[in-house]
């Protein structure tokens, strides 16, 4: 029998280790499988702050121009180099620019030679290959009012099997999965869809642009989903506070915390593997009484600029108009584009809003509102006419107007008669 040498006998000494460990192999790639993207119409973003930095690239234009055209759709697609050129032609600007630059009169004129349909804007951030976002805006270059921006989100999970044993559990097999497979196809239905709902006769000219801030822009704002009664409410905010409870902790530190992903081997395993255990027990009696002490230090809660709008939406959830448009009307008026593009966005949503504003200007609401603030109460409510009137019609901002001159009038004849 040949003598075993010692390197040999060090790796499976090493070996055995390993596996009595419950660390196992590491896992064997199966290759790649397909993720279905999920789509969010709903999006909304404020042309103002979003950058162009190039033509899209001919590759992404085609793959889009071809799944758009299997939906039945037939476009033409305008050449993005030509038409950045033209558009640039005096030299003054370079990209990028933002892309309501390319909606001005001057910039428009430039091109009707290209007789531009459609421009859409993609922005994408691939963080990793399990992770895909792409956010796109379709502008009608003839009616800039038909504006719709969707985001396509793909997140894919490791698929595996692995036998549900001590020392073994990491012992898995798992593919890769791919998000970009799908993207362009989800990408394609999603351009059509818009372009179909405005039923243009003839083939739409399309311009595909490039975004660098797109993604980013898009998440700047708030998100909103839908609860059991279809009915918008906002997302649920993050709490910072780290896990009090022991139980919850060790669940947690064995990838049996909430939310836990049974799709991946690594975490699904946990459980099952001593080595997790031995390293959580001691970590959870070292950790809980810090953590103890740390939720019991009182957190004062950080405001956001998006808190009105939040606040607007629970108002809207309960169907509270006048409530909803209250924390509305100073972002009507807002400096800061993105709020002042958001709470209009909001506004359009929920005509409802308009009758609760009209309500806001009542000669019961001004009178309750002098009885809440007296001498303040005039300059208040002369404040939120000003803002009413950007968004209210002429007979209503009259009704409105004659309202607030009658009980400001009665106070000033009452303070009158008081000083006599």
């Amino acid at each position: 029998m040949k003598t075993s040498t010692r390197v040999e006998l060090l790796a499976a000494f090493i070996s055995v280790g390993l596996f009595i460990s419950g660390c196992g192999p590491i896992p064997v790639s199966v290759g790649e499988h397909e993720v279905t993207p999920d789509v969010d119409m709903k999006e909304t973003v404020s042309l103002t702050n979003v950058m162009v930095s190039a033509p899209l690239d001919a590759i992404k234009v085609n793959s889009i121009a071809d799944t758009v055209e299997m939906t039945g759709l037939e476009v033409e697609i305008v050449n993005g180099t030509q038409c950045m050129a033209t558009f640039l032609a005096d030299g003054s600007e370079s990209l990028p620019l933002p892309i309501s630059r390319f909606l001005e009169p001057d910039y428009r004129s430039r091109v009707t030679h290209l007789a531009i349909d459609y421009i859409i804007i993609l922005g994408e951030e691939q963080t990793d290959s399990r992770k895909t976002e792409i956010v796109t805006t379709v502008i009608n270059y003839s009616d800039l009012t038909q504006t719709k921006t969707a985001q396509i989100h793909a997140e894919g999970k490791m698929r595996a099997f692995w036998p549900i044993l001590p020392y073994v559990a990491l012992f898995v097999f798992y593919s890769e999965p791919d998000t970009q497979i799908g993207m362009a196809d989800a990408l394609g239905s999603v351009v059509s869809q818009i372009i179909l709902s405005d039923e243009k006769s003839t083939r739409p000219r399309i311009l595909f642009l490039e975004s660098d801030n797109l993604v980013e822009m898009t998440r700047s704002v708030p998100r909103f989903v839908a609860d059991s009664n279809n009915q918008k409410q906002p997302a649920a905010i993050y709490n910072p506070n780290p896990v009090e409870n022991p139980v919850a902790l060790y669940k947690t530190m064995i990838g049996r915390g909430e939310g836990w992903d049974e799709d991946d081997p690594i975490t699904a395993s946990m459980p099952y593997n001593p080595l997790a255990h031995a390293i959580a027990i001691p970590t959870v009696i070292m950790l809980s009484p810090m953590l103890w002490v740390i939720n019991k230090i009182p957190v004062s809660p950080q405001s956001s600029r998006w808190d009105f709008l939040i606040y607007s939406e629970k108002a809207i959830k309960r169907q509270d108009w006048e409530a909803a448009y209250r924390w509305l009307e100073d972002g009507l008026v807002s400096a800061d584009d993105e709020i002042k593009y958001q709470s209009h966005e909001v506004l359009n949503r929920y005509p409802e809003i308009m009758e609760g504003a009209k309500e806001s200007f009542t000669e019961k609401s001004f009178k309750e509102t002098l009885s809440k603030h007296g001498d303040a109460a005039f300059k208040l409510e002369e404040q939120r006419l000003a803002i009413y009137r950007t968004v209210a019609s002429p007979l209503d901002y009259a009704d409105a107007e004659q309202n607030f001159a009658r009980v400001f009038s009665e106070q000033n004849n009452d303070d009158k008669n008081i000083n006599e």
